[in-house]
């Protein structure tokens, strides 16, 4: 190969010095030169390629490679897309973080028999209509059957959580997203279609959607203690029903509600439920009737008002100075930072 390319490289050299008239010569013959360059490098890569051909045993090695990175492959997706845990809440009810649900997760919130059916089919179908992925039926098959346990147990523990619930403490002890399954649980006895998020980003603070007779009712759920749900909340959660063009909304809560809340969600569709009221709904939809006969609520002297210039849940006080030094009233917290007051009526 040498030789001709140097023995080509002389006749073309030798046709072009001194002798412009046979110019076109040396063309013709660089032309058959690299035509020859081409077909030789072809049949280099022929030789390669039969080479291989005739080497079973590299083929047998590069399948087996394949097959066993394919289920490992597969498995770490599968094992991407299990639920997680979602954002932790913040003392103000908030999402400190927040993920978005995949639909490994979807399945988990739907019934365990979705995911059975899932694991069914990939058992009997998918071998026969796909052969190729005959090694990844059983994997997905297991996947499925997994997820499918993990939404059955939720669903008993959940019912029984329900069931075993005896006051208020002992649902305000719950961890806030049992809390919201627990709430989800009691409306789905009540006859409604309970859909679940998976909270923040998009869902803007709504927890369940409740479908009904063609009626979308959207909650939100609030396991406070000790502090009443603003009206900010209220607020949001009528904006959200609206943007969502759904029929209610529920506002749910542990503790109670500022008396700027409750006129706020008068004439409006949204029903505020206090602690008293979601004692007498979780005990409506127990099969034990664990918690105790509630009580009829007692007037309320005082509802909590916010605060005029900041928003803030007032606390009460007591005037130490001045022409009405003893009187009560009611002061922002954040004193002195903001000085906001209302008498109490």
């Amino acid at each position: 190969m040498l030789m001709t390319d140097l023995s080509c490289s002389k006749i073309s050299a030798h046709c072009c010095e001194g002798r412009p008239w046979n110019s076109e010569l040396a063309r013709r013959l660089s032309s058959i030169h690299r035509v020859f360059m081409r077909s030789h490098d072809s049949g280099g890569l022929a030789a390669i390629q039969g080479s291989r051909m005739q080497n079973p045993a590299l083929d047998q090695m590069i399948h087996s490679l394949m097959w066993i990175m394919l289920p490992v492959v597969v498995l770490a997706g599968l094992a991407n897309s299990l639920p997680k845990k979602r954002g932790r809440r913040s003392k103000r009810g908030g999402t400190a973080s927040s993920r978005k649900g995949g639909w490994a997760d979807d399945l988990v919130l739907a019934p365990w028999w979705v995911s059975f059916a899932l694991a069914v089919l990939s058992f009997a179908l998918l071998p026969r209509l796909i052969p190729a992925a005959a090694l990844l039926a059983p994997i997905l098959g297991l996947f499925f059957l997994f997820l499918s346990a993990m939404s059955g147990f939720r669903k008993w523990r959940t019912s029984h959580s329900l069931d075993s619930q005896t006051s208020l403490e002992s649902i305000a002890a719950l961890p806030w997203k049992r809390f919201e399954d627990l709430l989800g649980e009691a409306y789905r006895r009540q006859g409604y279609k309970v859909t679940e998020t998976l909270g923040g980003g998009a869902d803007r603070g709504v927890d369940l959607v409740l479908s009904r007779d063609g009626q979308t009712t959207l909650v939100q759920c609030k396991r406070w203690l000790n502090r009443p749900v603003p009206v900010q909340t209220a607020r949001e959660l009528y904006g959200v029903m609206h943007d969502r063009a759904a029929s209610a909304a529920k506002l749910v809560t542990t503790s109670s509600f500022t008396s700027e809340t409750v006129a706020f969600a008068q004439g409006k569709p949204i029903q505020l439920v206090g602690s008293q009221e979601l004692l007498r709904l979780i005990r409506s939809v127990q099969t034990s009737a664990r918690i105790a006969a509630v009580p009829p609520p007692l007037p309320t002297l005082h509802l909590t008002p916010d605060c005029p210039k900041c928003g803030s849940s007032m606390v009460m006080k007591t005037a130490k100075r001045g022409p009405n030094a003893g009187s009560q009233f009611w002061g922002c917290p954040n004193y002195p930072k903001c000085k906001g007051t209302r008498e109490i009526v």
